[in-house]
């Protein structure tokens, strides 16, 4: 169940950066609340996976997931550039993501 709530959360925490890009720094309330939403969402879901795995595990598969993913949504929705040594460093991140699975 922890990598249940583990995906969850980095799943709420990339839509959350996403809507706090999309609100304007805080100008659109409608996006505004989403970010504040899936912020809280993403946090509840984390502390309580931290329960279960290791604090460093965790948190290097969120924050690396994390950052992953915002990279890859913010080329889709925003049409933010990749380049060539952004796309090795989301790589070698995922690469590590999948090491720490495998060892878990």
């Amino acid at each position: 169940m922890a990598w249940f709530w583990l995906s969850a959360s980095i799943i709420a925490e990339v839509l959350a950066t996403l809507a706090l890009k999309a609100s304007g720094g805080f100008t659109k309330h409608g996006f505004t609340f989403l970010a504040i939403v899936g912020y809280i969402f993403a946090l509840l879901g984390l502390s309580k996976v931290i329960q279960v795995l290791p604090v460093a595990t965790t948190y290097a598969i969120w924050s690396g997931a994390g950052l992953a993913l915002i990279s890859i949504a913010s080329y889709y929705v925003f049409g933010q550039q990749l380049h060539l040594k952004e796309i090795l460093g989301i790589t070698l991140i995922l690469s590590g993501i999948i090491i720490i699975r495998i060892a878990h």
